[in-house]
């Protein structure tokens, strides 16, 4: 060996003796998924078939030690696996609502989601499907390549100047403390330690709590309008009422635009935990989405400068209160937060 060449091991596989998964190696050699999304796919891959996928283990497996990791994070990698092709989320309906999904795991990438969603609609067996090869084909070589990542000239020398970092490392940055001010007339919100269970969507704990988000009080002023919106607000007149009550509806509450954007993942929220002490079925009904009843609820939230209710995709019907539009005007027992106008 010539002096100063990097030395190259080999490889050598040890027995396999049982209590390992196969795992194909186009999933291992994945060009454009992360590294957390390849390895929580292989931890998928592992559990058996009537394992339940629950977000907290998904947070406990992505964690480092026994910290989890947050839940964005672990919803991110999740809906990377999604638009891979690897997972297939399917809504889950009881009766006429949303009753939670079921998440498919193919070893492969699938090439239709939809027609797995089908399947599993119609209670047929949704795990047969078409798959689809995420890396260009290698009919030489019989098997998947592996990825090509360039090389530098001189090998030796950046391996040991990217692996080994012989830079000190920086010092901690001192922790500040954020502290508080209320404005004159303004209220502050107390701490959110309350806030300790998650609520499944348009679950009663779910629109109550979405409700009394509303009833508090826009949570910041309206962003500017582009040009055209500035103009037609400008305008005044029925179009231009509508159209500024629609640009407050998607500026001045961002807690409950996240709310519904949360529904397009499944994705429960928070809500105070008070909420589910109260008997709120009792004063929750079904309405169907395509009734007048519906329609009369999502003007009623227009009118008010409110984001629309959310819709579900499959459920024809959601949890209102049985007050109707009324509920709307109920005053919040808590105190409402004052914006600058």
């Amino acid at each position: 060996m010539a002096e100063g060449a990097e030395r190259v091991g080999r490889v050598r596989k040890g027995r396999r003796e049982g209590g390992f998964t196969v795992v194909r190696n186009e999933l291992i050699n994945h060009r454009t998924l992360a590294v957390e999304a390849r390895a929580l796919m292989i931890y998928l891959l592992s559990r058996p078939d009537d394992w339940e996928l629950q977000i907290a283990d998904v947070r406990r497996f992505l964690g480092r030690g026994d910290k989890p990791c947050g839940r964005d994070k672990a919803y991110s990698v999740v809906k990377e696996l999604k638009q891979a092709g690897y997972l297939v989320m399917c809504e889950d309906v009881n009766g006429q609502h949303f009753a939670g999904v079921t998440y498919y795991v193919f070893d492969e990438p699938v090439s239709d989601p939809e027609e797995v969603q089908r399947r599993h609609k119609a209670g047929e067996d949704a795990t047969i499907t078409e798959p689809k090869s995420s890396l260009p084909e290698n009919p030489e070589a019989g098997v998947s390549p592996l990825p090509d990542f360039p090389y530098p000239e001189n090998q030796h020398e950046t391996n040991k100047r990217y692996i080994q970092n012989t830079d000190p490392p920086l010092p901690p940055k001192p922790r500040q403390r954020r502290r508080t001010r209320a404005r004159e007339g303004e209220c502050v919100a107390p701490a959110a330690d309350h806030l300790a269970k998650v609520a499944e969507p348009w679950s009663p704990e779910w629109v109550e709590h979405r409700i009394r988000l509303l009833r508090r009080g826009r949570k910041q002023r309206p962003a500017k309008p582009s040009r055209f919106v500035a103009q037609l607000i400008a305008k005044g007149g029925e179009a231009g009422e509508r159209e500024r009550l629609a640009h407050q509806a998607r500026t001045c509450w961002p807690t409950v635009l996240a709310m519904d954007e949360a529904t397009h993942e499944a994705r429960g929220w928070r809500v105070p935990s008070d909420l589910f002490d109260l008997d709120l079925v009792t004063s929750y009904r079904s309405v169907r989405i395509d009734s007048d009843e519906f329609v009369e609820w999502q003007e009623a939230h227009r009118l008010r400068g409110w984001p629309p209710f959310p819709v579900p995709s499959r459920a024809p019907c959601v949890l209102l209160p049985t007050d109707g539009v009324s509920a709307l005007d109920v005053p919040n027992e808590e105190p409402a937060r004052a914006v600058n106008r």
